[in-house]
């Protein structure tokens, strides 16, 4: 599990357009399997994929359970259009486009854009926003002249990468069933608690460009013309490796209009015994694990969801617990950004001394 110093299967998902670079692809996978250690599983597209799988979820699912996206990017990635002349990176379905926002949302994969074949790396501009983010990934340009030497320095920056993941990372559990909690407190089995809202997935061949979030395991993955529901209401993934790797979120808070994806549970409170802030905090820091089907995809049943047993205080102490955490998580966002702008000034004083030094200024 994620935060345990043992030795895990590593796994690398490599994107790219076979009308762009499949000869580049393929060549950098030969190469990449002969380099990397034996325990790194190499995914490309569903050829690696199990048979009868989803070819949409299993590819979220694939990039989510990944360590490292790496983006092959030819000179046509940009502009590659379909046989109507739309750009394909401009098609919400576009599986390329689908795969990077998956990486860049999901905040446990290292998103690596690979230039073959001279290509630049695209500016931000030219990118649809849900994956604008790719052109501030350090890129990483791999020439046909020096291919095996480059590869060679794209591997030891891949075992970089392995090495800064391996740094202990501690998943937001909360201690919730200890003795600690006051024993007046009601243990109520979350299947007496929440009504499950039935739903039916708007699929990738149907979606249109719009601002109605979507909502998929690891939260929004991209803005769409279609809602499925309008309220507020919990979303929890039923699939993903996040169930059990915490550093991952899998549960959220959907209000407005929104659009759910697949293996999303969508539940809100059945009365007035729970505040539906106060269920989302204590969902977001409950450990799954006891409770998941571990099979080749960790799974949550809404059988064993149900049996989930949560402790509920008065209205009245739950509305003071559900202050309390947004009051403190504001002081922290804001303590946060005030970290960041600080870091970001001594890169800039790095900068000053490094120009001052050799400026002839001293």
């Amino acid at each position: 599990m994620c935060g345990d110093m043992v030795h895990k299967e590593r796994s690398i998902f490599v994107s790219y357009r076979r009308a762009d670079s499949a000869g580049h692809t393929g060549r950098l996978h030969d190469h990449l399997m002969s380099l990397l250690p034996n325990d790194v599983r190499l995914f490309m597209d569903v050829s690696t994929l199990e048979p009868g799988e989803d070819w949409l979820d299993a590819i979220e699912e694939a990039i989510i359970g990944c360590d490292i996206l790496l983006v092959v990017i030819g000179q046509h990635w940009l502009h590659l259009s379909d046989s109507h002349g739309r750009r394909r990176l401009d098609k919400p379905d576009d599986v390329v486009r689908l795969e990077i926002a998956v990486g860049l949302q999901t905040s446990t994969v290292r998103v690596v854009p690979i230039l073959v074949g001279d290509a630049y790396m695209p500016p931000a501009g030219s990118l649809p926003a849900n994956i604008a983010d790719l052109h501030e990934c350090n890129a990483f340009t791999i020439s046909d002249d020096t291919f095996r030497e480059d590869t060679q320095r794209l591997v030891s920056a891949i075992n970089k990468i392995f090495a800064q993941q391996d740094i202990i990372s501690h998943p937001m559990y909360v201690d919730i069933d200890s003795n600690r909690i006051i024993e007046d407190w009601e243990r109520v089995p979350l299947g007496d608690l929440v009504e499950f809202v039935s739903y039916e997935p708007i699929r990738a061949d149907e979606r249109s460009i719009g601002d109605v979030p979507l909502y998929s395991t690891n939260g929004i993955k991209d803005f769409i013309g279609q809602p499925t529901l309008t309220g507020d209401y919990v979303l929890i993934a039923t699939k993903g490796k996040g169930l059990l790797h915490r550093s991952i979120p899998v549960v959220f808070r959907a209000q407005g209009a929104f659009a759910v994806g697949n293996n999303l549970m969508v539940v809100r409170p059945k009365d007035e015994r729970i505040l539906l802030d106060y269920l989302v905090h204590y969902l977001q820091v409950t450990d799954f694990t006891p409770y998941v089907v571990e099979t080749a995809t960790p799974e949550l049943t809404k059988q064993e969801f149900r049996e989930i047993a949560i402790a509920i205080p008065p209205i009245e102490e739950q509305a003071r617990i559900v202050a309390y955490i947004q009051e403190s998580m504001a002081a922290i966002d804001t303590e946060e950004e005030r970290l960041r702008a600080e870091i970001e000034q001594l890169n800039i004083d790095r900068h000053d001394v490094m120009q001052t030094a050799f400026s002839g200024e001293l």
